[in-house]
C-alpha cells in the first residue's frame, strides 16, 4: 500500500495499491522428461501513477539441518521460539516455512525465469481506476538446464525424531541389519542425532517499478552483454543461476540480492543497478517426487519391555508356522529400507524402481 498526495494540503490523499494472486494447478509434481510447474499470476492494481510489473518466478530448494539427541520437533519449536507447552506457531498464523526457518542451512536456486510488464502495454488503463493482468501458465521445467533429468532429490519433511537404541531382538532391529552382521548396536553412537530434509519451494517475485524500468535493464544489458533481456509481456528462457562472464553479476537474477546461505553468494556479485522501485517476492510450498520417502515409523515407535516381550514370542510362532513376517509393524509402512533410495534418474531405469 501507498499513499500519494496530489495538492498541496497533506490530508487530501489517496491510497493505491498491487495484489498479487498467483494459481498453480496442484502443490505436488513428478520430476519426469518433460514434466513442468506451470504458474498463472492474476495482477489486481490502482497504481495512482504508471507502474511498471517485474515478475521473476525460480525453484528453490533448502537444505534444514537439526542436531539433536532427546528433544522433538515440536519441543525445538517451542524453545526456538520461546512459546509456552503446548502453543503452536501455527494456531498463531505463521506459515510452516517460517517456523522451521531457523533451521534452513542451505538455499539453492534450480531454475528461473524473468519479464516485465510496462505499464504502456495496458491501452486505456487509467493508473487511479481499478484494472488487473492476467498472465497464465508461466511453465517452469524440471528436467534441469542442460535437459538431463532431475537430479535434485525428494521434498521430505523434518519430521525425524531422536532415535533409542535397537536391540537385539530378532525382528525389531531388521531395519539397521546390515550395521550389526558384525557387532551389536553401540550406545554412544546413538546419543547425537542429526536430522536433514531438503524443501521445494515457487519463489514468486514482483517488483512494482517507475517507467524507468526500461531504462535500468537496458544499462544492464551494457555492463553485462550476455544478460538475456525480454521483450515486454515476455519471458526469458528457463535457466539453472549463471554469471556473466563480463561482470560477473548474475544474468539469471537481475536484481540478484546474494543470501547468506546461497551456494553461488560467494562466486556471484549482485548487479550495480538497483531496482528502481519496490521488490516482493513470496515462498509457495511445493513437492516434487513421484516416490515417497520412507516413513521410517520405526524410528518412533516406542514400545515397553512386556510389549516386546509379547511381540517376540508372537513373532516367534508365526516363524515356526512358516508365516511371512518381514513387513512387520516396526520396520515402516513400505517394509525394510536397506540403503538409501538411488538418484531418480537411477531409480527409472528398472523395474520395480528400488525394493
Amino acid at each position: 500500500m501507498k499513499s500519494l498526495s496530489f495538492s498541496s494540503t497533506p490530508r487530501q490523499t489517496e491510497t493505491g495499491y498491487h495484489i498479487v494472486y498467483p494459481s498453480l494447478p496442484t502443490s505436488h509434481f513428478s520430476p519426469g522428461a518433460h514434466a513442468s510447474i506451470p504458474v498463472s499470476l492474476r495482477i489486481v492494481d490502482r497504481p495512482l501513477e504508471p507502474t511498471d510489473l517485474y515478475i521473476r518466478l525460480a525453484i528453490v530448494r533448502k537444505t534444514y539441518v537439526r542436531e539433536s539427541s532427546s528433544m522433538s520437533l515440536a519441543n525445538a519449536i517451542e524453545d526456538e521460539w520461546g512459546l509456552g507447552t503446548g502453543v503452536s506457531l501455527a494456531a498463531m498464523g505463521y506459515p510452516e516455512e517460517v517456523i522451521v526457518e531457523p533451521w534452513c542451512k542451505e538455499e539453492e536456486e534450480i531454475v528461473s525465469r524473468w519479464g516485465w510488464v510496462p505499464y504502456s502495454s495496458r491501452p486505456g488503463a487509467d493508473p487511479t481506476q481499478k484494472a488487473e493482468v492476467v498472465i497464465n501458465d508461466i511453465a517452469l521445467p524440471l528436467i534441469g538446464s542442460d535437459g538431463m533429468g532431475w537430479d535434485h532429490g525428494y521434498s521430505t519433511s523434518l519430521d525425524l525424531e531422536p532415535t533409542s537404541t535397537p536391540t537385539l531382538t530378532h525382528g525389531e532391529c531388521s531395519w539397521f541389519s546390515p550395521s550389526f552382521r558384525n557387532r551389536p548396536p553401540v550406545q554412544k553412537e546413538y546419543g547425537k542425532h542429526v536430522h536433514v530434509s531438503s524443501r521445494f519451494f515457487l519463489s514468486v517475485e514482483v517488483g512494482f517499478a517507475s517507467p524507468q524500468l526500461s531504462e535500468t535493464l537496458s544499462a544492464l544489458g551494457d555492463e553485462s552483454p550476455d544478460l538475456e533481456l525480454p521483450q515486454p509481456n515476455t519471458f526469458t528462457r528457463p535457466t539453472s543461476p549463471r554469471t556473466s562472464a563480463y561482470s560477473n553479476a548474475s544474468i539469471s537474477n537481475p536484481f540478484h540480492i546474494p543470501s547468506s546461505r546461497s551456494r553461488t553468494s560467494a562466486e556471484t556479485r549482485p548487479g550495480s543497478l538497483p531496482f528502481p522501485g519496490k521488490l516482493r517476492e513470496l515462498f509457495i510450498p511445493i513437492t516434487i517426487g513421484s516416490v515417497a520417502e520412507p516413513g521410517l515409523n520405526c524410528f518412533t515407535q516406542q514400545r515397553t519391555e512386556a510389549e516386546t516381550e509379547s511381540r517376540r514370542r508372537e513373532r516367534e510362532q508365526r516363524e515356526e508356522r512358516g508365516e511371512d513376517v518381514r513387513r512387520e509393524e516396526g520396520e515402516g509402512p513400505e517394509g525394510a529400507w536397506l540403503c538409501a533410495p538411488p538418484t531418480y534418474g537411477e531409480a527409472v531405469k528398472a523395474t520395480p524402481a528400488y525394493e
